[in-house]
């Protein structure tokens, strides 16, 4: 359940209230630059109530149209000790996605999330490559739950999040992190 969360706001953008704009996409603008066979790597690990479990993404880039890209995601995670492999899974990714309600098309292009306390600019390693990421803290709430988080994006990487750590507390208190591990390009 909070692997889907963390995955909704890495791929996408939840589309409560869509606008009649549509504006490219950026998460497409990442992709579309690079070669087929791109291969970028995601490691999510999360803590809650004491038991913890690790999933790793792997999106292999497939095919890059006018329109959209087409990627394979792998994952395998380990769970209370046990380990799982889904199959390779085709995801696409438009190039025009609606604007959502109450957005701007900055805010979208730099992946801005709602309940932003604080911003900010640093320069991140991966696999001996810097990049220029954008970073936010932001709160959310939802029922019982609260969220703290941060975020760090970059358009220069494919799928832009480089890192995203979120605190929930509530009834069941959990920490997930995730972190962009590698980028293979042919």
């Amino acid at each position: 359940m909070r692997i889907a969360y963390v995955l909704a706001a890495v791929l996408g953008f939840v589309s409560s209230g869509i606008a009649a704009d549509s504006i490219e996409n950026p998460i497409y603008a990442t992709w579309a630059k690079l070669k087929p066979g791109t291969t970028v790597v995601q490691k999510i690990i999360t803590d809650s109530a004491g038991q913890k479990s690790e999933t790793i993404m792997t999106y292999k880039l497939k095919e890059v149209t006018a329109d959209k890209v087409v990627l394979d995601l792998v994952t395998k995670s380990k769970i209370a000790g046990m380990e799982f492999e889904a199959p390779a899974q085709p995801y696409e990714i438009q190039k025009m996605t609606p604007l959502p309600e109450g957005k701007t098309k900055e805010d979208v292009a730099k992946a801005k999330p709602e309940g932003v306390t604080s911003e900010g600019e640093e320069t991140m390693k991966i696999g001996g490559k810097d990049y220029k990421t954008q970073w936010y803290k932001y709160k959310t709430k939802s029922g019982d739950f609260e969220m703290e988080s941060q975020s760090w994006t970059s358009p220069d990487v494919p799928n832009m999040t480089v890192k995203m750590v979120s605190k929930t507390s509530g009834a069941t208190a959990s920490t997930t992190t995730l972190e962009l591990v590698e980028i293979k390009v042919p």
